[in-house]
């Protein structure tokens, strides 16, 4: 018999057999009867060998950040199917308040009906950015590789040949600093960790905060190392950004590999100097 509270992953591929809703429905039924007797059972998207130990790495971080600031409020931008709201509840065991934003309309009606079941998740149908205005997104037949940029036209990895576009909606874009004022309490900012997942778009929503980024403690943000969308900005782009801003480096673990094994992502973690004492 395995020690309880192992971690198995299943899937591979990310391929959608079943329909979105059918899918979840299972998976959040086999996640309550595995966590009943100690286990967690969590997609994987891809298939590297160091996706298991990257998510236990990026929690144990969390973990250790968010007691050391005294994080109390999550900004979710890229929530997708709500994969890292059930991180921070079940991975990272945060109990605090997480705002999700998730512009694909069948995505966060979802994610609006199973926020009514906690009173501190709250979801946003919009995207975030650096302008408030209209725009549209770019539904991809593969889950988490939607963008506001387009693909780009010559690509330099086999992985982008999966990204399909299927759809093209209109969606409402804000800035961070026009919306969160509304959502949080200025004395809150201090206490808010950040959390970017835009695919290609996650400098203009850094950007989008304005001068309430000064006083955000920490944030999480994707570094491409390889560009899957049009004019999407290189990550020695948003690094400049995140130095100039005095946001130094606390870790930084592999989203996916190619074929020829080279990085193509990073998640990488962040915490602003002014916050150090």
């Amino acid at each position: 018999m395995v020690q309880a509270n192992r971690v198995f992953w299943f899937g591979s591929s990310g391929r959608y057999f079943m329909s979105i809703q059918i899918k979840q429905f299972i998976g959040r039924t086999i996640s309550k009867l595995s966590r009943s007797v100690g286990y967690d059972f969590v997609k994987l998207n891809h298939h590297t060998l160091g996706a298991q130990a990257a998510a236990e790495a990026l929690a144990a971080h969390l973990k250790e950040l968010f007691a050391v600031i005294g994080i109390d409020t999550v900004i979710d931008v890229g929530a997708n199917q709500g994969q890292y709201y059930e991180f921070l509840r079940n991975w990272v065991g945060f109990k605090g308040r997480v705002i999700s934003f998730e512009p694909i309309p069948s995505l966060s009606t979802e994610l609006k009906a199973r926020s009514s079941s906690d009173p501190l998740w709250t979801v946003c149908g919009y995207a975030i950015g650096s302008r408030d205005e209209m725009s549209t997104i770019k539904i991809a037949e593969r889950s988490g590789w939607s963008s506001l940029l387009d693909k780009a036209s010559h690509q330099s990895t086999d992985v982008a040949d999966s990204v399909v576009i299927k759809e093209v909606v209109p969606i409402q874009v804000h800035r961070l600093d026009t919306v969160l004022p509304q959502l949080i309490k200025d004395d809150q900012i201090g206490r808010t960790y950040l959390k970017i997942d835009a695919q290609g778009f996650d400098l203009e929503v850094l950007r989008g905060m304005g001068q309430l980024l000064d006083r955000v403690p920490a944030l999480q943000t994707e570094l491409g190392l390889i560009s899957v969308y049009e004019n999407e900005p290189s990550f020695i782009e948003v690094l400049a950004f995140l130095e100039s801003n005095k946001f130094g480096l606390t870790v930084a673990l592999p989203l996916w590999h190619d074929s020829s094994l080279r990085v193509g992502e990073l998640d990488t973690v962040f915490r602003n100097r002014r916050s150090i004492a």
